[in-house]
């Protein structure tokens, strides 16, 4: 599924859209902020984080864009149960869309930065079994492949369910972004190239084999 036909991406975009004219017209009572009821009573503090995580800038510096996403996605990092991968990740492509230049990589640094810094011990592959390493998995397999996360079970074929080197199911661009969300998230370095060989090889060729490799992986990181 396209971001463009995902309804959650569309409902934040649309909180974004909103948080934005707030910057310019304030007023609570108005129904066009009927959607971000929840988010504006901590504005002040998301705006605390912002500018512990980007220093020397005050809040009228940002390019309002910028701020109206960094809030958006504070506010779910802090108190929603989406998973923090697909929100910076959310964030950042909306940046890209419609931010500056630089939003991109600014709206990544701060969220990245936060995140380094609140996440727990049991979020470091260090401390996951392999059903847990699976799950997380399967949330970048929807992120990045738009499949449905309730769906995508570990027999999975990596080429012909999930589309894995299959340029006639995906591009080369979606295989490299997720072997490097996979890097990103549980703190390994694998490969693309030898990814491309083991699977070649069939020494990679379902979900199963994939969630054993990142776990051996990441023990020998330890």
């Amino acid at each position: 599924m396209s971001k463009g036909t995902d309804r959650r991406h569309q409902h934040r975009l649309e909180r974004i859209q909103s948080l934005f004219a707030w910057e310019f017209q304030p007023d609570e009572t108005l129904e066009q902020y009927h959607n971000i009821r929840k988010v504006i009573p901590h504005i002040a503090e998301l705006d605390e984080s912002i500018l512990q995580y980007a220093p020397k800038r005050t809040i009228l510096e940002f390019n309002k864009v910028d701020l109206a996403i960094l809030r958006q996605a504070l506010y779910e990092l802090k108190y929603t149960k989406t998973p923090p991968l697909v929100v910076i990740d959310e964030a950042v492509e909306i940046a890209k869309e419609y931010g500056s230049d630089q939003s991109s990589r600014f709206v990544n640094g701060v969220l990245g930065n936060y995140w380094d810094e609140h996440k727990t011990l049991t979020e470091k592959v260090s401390g996951m079994d392999q059903q847990e390493i699976f799950q997380r998995l399967k949330q970048i397999v929807a992120l990045i492949y738009g499949h449905d996360e309730g769906e995508i079970q570990e027999d999975w074929d990596l080429a012909e369910d999930l589309g894995l080197f299959n340029s006639s199911l995906n591009g080369p661009e979606e295989d490299l972004r997720f072997i490097q969300k996979i890097n990103q998230v549980f703190h390994i370095e694998l490969d693309i190239a030898e990814i491309r060989d083991m699977f070649g090889d069939g020494d990679l060729e379902t979900l199963s084999d994939l969630v054993d490799l990142i776990d051996e992986e990441a023990m020998n990181a330890l």
